[in-house]
């Protein structure tokens, strides 16, 4: 639970700073939703989706913020 709260924390921090850009070295080797901490969706911001490619067609790998 700990790793989880520090990774969100750092996430945010990279989004508030970075532009809302996603970094390459973030999204490199990573093929399954679940690899994102997402999980595949009809709809979510464009923001917040990843390139997973295990979500059914018509759907999106959108990362969990919380």
């Amino acid at each position: 639970m700990k790793f989880m709260a520090i990774f969100v924390l750092l996430f945010t921090i990279f989004f508030t700073f970075s532009s809302g850009e996603i970094s390459k070295e973030l999204i490199e080797d990573r093929d399954t939703c679940k690899e994102y901490l997402g999980e595949c969706m009809t709809w979510c911001n464009e923001k917040i989706r990843m390139p997973a490619k295990d979500c059914p067609k018509g759907s999106y790998c959108c990362v969990l913020l919380t």
